[in-house]
């Protein structure tokens, strides 16, 4: 299963390495926006941005579609439990 919102930027804190736009969800000006605002009615998001090649990304007053999807993480046995199975398989 994955999520999508519709966001927009609200604000962006702005410093000398790095900026911090704050992102609400979208609840008016548009059918698409009520849509999204029936699922997705509140929250917010702050993220920091320190890749010189992204600071300009995002701007006050546009939106944007957030997809967040799980990530299923690949199980693997840490080297200490392999040898404790193995140790325990010799006696």
């Amino acid at each position: 299963m994955n999520l999508k919102a519709k966001l927009k930027c609200e604000c962006i804190q702005v410093y000398p390495d790095c900026v911090w736009p704050l992102l609400k969800p979208v609840i008016k000006d548009s059918e698409e926006n009520k849509t999204f605002a029936k699922f997705t009615p509140a929250g917010e998001m702050k993220l920091q941005i320190t890749n010189p090649e992204a600071l300009n990304f995002f701007q006050p007053g546009k939106e944007y579609i957030l997809d967040i999807t799980e990530v299923v993480a690949i199980e693997t046995e840490p080297e200490v439990e392999q040898e404790t199975v193995r140790a325990q398989e010799q006696v």
